[in-house]
């Protein structure tokens, strides 16, 4: 069965929708990387569980689904978005809401009129953890109230799971929204094909750079003074009007009451195109744009939008619902109509890294593959930039197992030499010389005399 596949060569992300075959069959537990991951029993019903896994290769894929979905739509279509009505930038303009959002407070917005209109009587999405095993969790929530908790918004670069709710959403009689990352769309998705959570009316995509491991905030928060095992919060997207939108700070919070705010850029391992404490799914993985949600929601990293420190939402559209909202309720927002080019420009990076490396990773790593999109890919890469897209793969694996080495020894020192050797390399394969040799100074050298340096 392919759902072994996924899981034994660790492409299982954990979502947890393979329990509404399986029941006791299956457990979701977080493993030694620091993501949720399955164990399955031999059940009557794996060849279905199989059809439900994101990453299966008996499921079927994104372009599959979004013809059956989109069929009678009447939508637009483009392969780096799938079908798509319309492309739009904007926030809210209650700042309150906007300076609690991770971006431009478009998601909360949406989430909120559809509770006022009576559309869904919930929200299924990720919020701050009531228990001390995690961090963040799968919650449903029913009021607008709940909806607009600090606790309750946000992004969450952290992992998560539907395991514990997945039965409770299926054999309720309440209609819902549910938000998450494009993996979690497509195993809702993969779920209602197969006759289940039918009740989900609208599935809302968040723009994924990467599914990160609970090592993420642990690093973070190590390098501000915080042991890994006293981290009681995180917030990793706080807003300062004296730095642009995607020049953020992180707050974190210690056992002991203890706040510490620092520069997100000024911290080992903040920097995304490295991509530590990566999924090895997300290197394989064509869907950035959430293409099976009806609308997709993420940060508009475009020159016109990034200096705005209170952030902007790049959105695509597959609902026309939203679209009439943004009418409806135009006095509450500031919007532009965009086009995908846009949409493009904006998550440019990303795109690069995985689609136009996928095909790279496929043929040169060893080991069963889920079956992706090739055609998507590019075809003439060049072998240097080929062994960038390879080498950063292999730099992601190793920051895994770099951190949890750091974690048994209880210090950060390990970490470092682990992996400064191997990003500066990376450095030196992506710039050249130079600027690796200025990078490694900037990280073993103190400041004030990278300062004298320079002058």
């Amino acid at each position: 069965m392919s759902i072994e596949k996924a899981i034994e060569n660790g492409f299982c992300v954990g979502c947890g929708v393979c329990k509404l075959a399986l029941n006791n069959n299956i457990k979701i537990s977080i493993n030694e990387e620091g993501f949720y991951s399955a164990n399955t029993r031999n059940g009557e019903k794996l060849n279905l569980a199989s059809k439900l896994c994101p990453f299966s290769n008996d499921s079927q894929n994104e372009t599959e689904l979004g013809d059956k979905i989109y069929e009678d739509a009447k939508l637009k279509i483009d392969s780096r978005v799938g079908y798509y009505s319309n492309v739009y930038a904007g926030s809210v303009k209650d700042i309150k809401n906007k300076e609690n959002s991770s971006s431009g407070g478009l998601t909360s917005w949406f989430i909120r009129k559809l509770l006022e209109n009576k559309e869904v009587d919930a929200v299924i999405h990720v919020g701050q953890s009531e228990s001390d095993s995690s961090l963040f969790e799968y919650k449903i929530t029913e009021s607008i109230e709940g909806v607009e908790l600090k606790g309750n918004k946000k992004s969450r670069y952290y992992p998560v799971s539907l395991e514990s709710i997945v039965d409770i959403i299926d054999s309720s009689e309440k209609k819902y929204v549910f938000v998450g990352i494009p993996c979690f769309v497509k195993a809702v998705r993969l779920a209602q094909t197969a006759g289940y959570l039918k009740n989900i009316k609208f599935c809302l995509s968040l723009l994924c750079g990467h599914m990160k491991s609970s090592a993420f905030a642990e690093n973070l928060a190590w390098q501000v003074g915080v042991n890994p095992k006293n981290l009681r919060e995180i917030d990793f997207r706080v807003k300062s009007p004296d730095l642009n939108a995607n020049n953020y700070l992180i707050e974190v919070i210690s056992d002991d009451e203890r706040r510490v705010l620092e520069r997100n850029f000024k911290l080992f391992g903040s920097d995304w195109g490295y991509g530590f404490f990566k999924h090895k799914a997300c290197d394989f993985c064509d869907d950035l744009a959430g293409e099976l949600a009806d609308v997709t929601f993420g940060d508009a990293w475009l020159p016109k939008y990034i200096e705005d420190y209170q952030g902007t939402n790049i959105v695509v559209s597959r609902n026309n619902i939203f679209d009439s909202y943004l009418l409806k309720y135009s006095d509450e927002l500031f919007i532009d109509t965009l086009n995908v080019d846009d949409f493009f420009d904006s998550q440019a990076a990303n795109y690069r890294h995985r689609r136009d490396g996928l095909k790279t990773r496929i043929d040169k790593t060893p080991g069963w593959h889920p079956n992706k999109r090739l055609e998507l890919s590019k075809s003439n890469i060049s072998e240097k930039r080929a062994d960038i897209y390879l080498y950063r793969y292999n730099l992601s694996r190793k920051s895994n197992f770099a951190f949890r080495i750091a974690k048994k020894l209880n210090t950060y020192l390990v970490f470092k030499l682990i992996m400064y050797p191997l990003v500066t390399k990376y450095e030196y394969k992506l710039r050249g010389f130079k600027y690796s040799l200025k990078y490694f100074l900037s990280l073993i050298l103190p400041k004030f005399i990278l300062k004298i340096v320079k002058k």
